[in-house]
């Protein structure tokens, strides 16, 4: 019986990691908060039931050159270099304090 367990589990488990591979491969959520969490789990971490679920952070895509001579034609200041660097990072989703 051991034998037919352990045979199970590490077919279950070849088939886990197969799914996993593929949806990383491809970007995919493995699926939505709301089929993934509780209620209370969704009220405490603020998330909406329609957010993707990522095994991975999905890959951001680099700014095209319009967005870059965008954010650089807008930054003002003094600081001129240090602003136009968090406008990039904010562009990029990066936010708070260094």
């Amino acid at each position: 019986m051991t034998n037919e367990l352990e045979a199970h589990w590490n077919e279950m488990r070849a088939s886990f990691g197969a799914r996993q591979a593929a949806l990383e491969k491809n970007n995919e959520p493995i699926g939505t908060a709301g089929e993934l969490f509780t209620n209370t789990a969704l009220e405490r971490l603020d998330l909406r039931p329609s957010t993707g679920i990522y095994i991975t952070r999905p890959q951001r895509k680099p700014l095209t050159d319009g967005e870059i001579t965008e954010i650089f034609s807008n930054t003002k200041g003094l600081d001129f270099y240090l602003n136009f660097a968090r406008a990039i990072e904010a562009a990029h989703g990066i936010k708070g304090e260094a």
